[in-house]
């Protein structure tokens, strides 16, 4: 969960990059290869060298009326149960 920016998830695409910060952690290189080759399989590791197609964003649009949206608090340890202003004490 990321309710610092109000997201339930954030998904940040897995690119040579990652694969070299794990290296530089000191993860075992075994698990690094099992993990690349899973992101891999299942089209989840993003190459930028024009070998992959862009993402395409255009599938759906979503309206949000700001005027439904209720101000709310929620606490660190439990950030998906959160109380409505008007009803905090």
């Amino acid at each position: 969960m990321s309710p610092e920016y109000g997201a339930t998830i954030g998904f940040f695409p897995v690119d040579s990059c990652t694969i070299d910060y794990l290296r530089t952690t000191g993860v075992e290189e075994e698990r690094i290869s099992l993990l690349e080759f899973y992101l891999q399989k299942n089209n989840l590791f993003r190459v930028y060298d024009g070998s992959q197609p862009e993402p395409d964003y255009s599938g759906e649009i979503m309206h949000l009326d700001l005027s439904t949206v209720k101000p709310c608090l929620s606490g660190p340890k439990r950030p998906h149960d959160h109380v409505h202003l008007d009803k905090m004490q």
